[in-house]
């Protein structure tokens, strides 16, 4: 992330491509509360062998 990407008030959607373990995620959540003071929702939804491939 760049500084100041992201102003406290801002609106932040995170998009995991791949999810293993959710440390990821977890770590960009907790990085985008300490920036903007709190973190409101969150939502993981996960696809998996959708193309059955």
């Amino acid at each position: 992330m760049h500084v100041g990407a992201v102003q406290p008030n801002d609106r932040v959607l995170i998009v995991d491509d791949l999810i293993a373990t959710g440390g990821t995620l977890c770590a960009a959540a907790k990085l985008i509360g300490e920036l903007l003071y709190s973190v409101h929702n969150v939502l993981c939804s996960c696809l998996e062998n959708i193309l059955n491939v």
